[in-house]
């Protein structure tokens, strides 16, 4: 779960452009490695509250949150009766 974190990081780092510095690096590298165990869990949780319908399930959490986690808009465009979310 941190191997292929880090080779990603390695290969996305530098072709992005970011500053070539080894700690700015190291953080970039962790926050990715933090941020697939995070995936993992939510992953396996889901899996193991629904096991016949995670694939479902999963999906019909995670879309929600994409739509409203600022990936498509940022957050003040959205009407006023949607904002709570």
């Amino acid at each position: 779960m941190f191997i292929f974190p880090i080779v990603f990081s390695a290969i996305v780092y530098f072709a992005i452009g970011f500053e070539a510095d080894f700690e700015k690096f190291v953080f970039f590298s962790f926050a990715l490695c933090v941020l697939v165990t995070c995936a993992a869990s939510y992953g396996m949780m889901i899996e193991t509250m629904f096991k016949s319908a995670a694939t479902a399930i999963g999906s019909l959490i995670m879309m929600p949150l994409i739509l409203f986690g600022g990936f498509f808009a940022n957050a003040g465009d959205y009407p006023g009766y949607i904002t709570w979310i």
